[in-house]
């Protein structure tokens, strides 16, 4: 669905650029990194399933995803 948003010009070239270089400073040369990498990734997407796709997710779930998201990075 969000990929639907982007591609019928929902995205504009300040959020996409605004990302690019977000991710262009995820490198993932270790194990660390990508860990690092993913929970940004999860964390993004959570925040976008909440706040743009109006998933509700109640506050409690909200934390212990947030919890789960700290575990992976240690």
């Amino acid at each position: 669905m969000l990929a639907t948003l982007v591609s019928s010009g929902y995205a504009s070239s300040e959020m996409q650029n605004w990302y690019r270089v977000r991710m262009d400073g995820l490198e993932a040369n270790d194990r660390e990194s990508r860990q690092r990498r993913l929970a940004y990734l999860a964390a993004e997407g959570a925040f976008l399933l909440r706040n743009l796709v109006g998933l509700r997710i109640d506050d409690d779930k909200w934390a212990s995803i947030f919890r789960d998201i700290d575990k992976m990075v240690g």
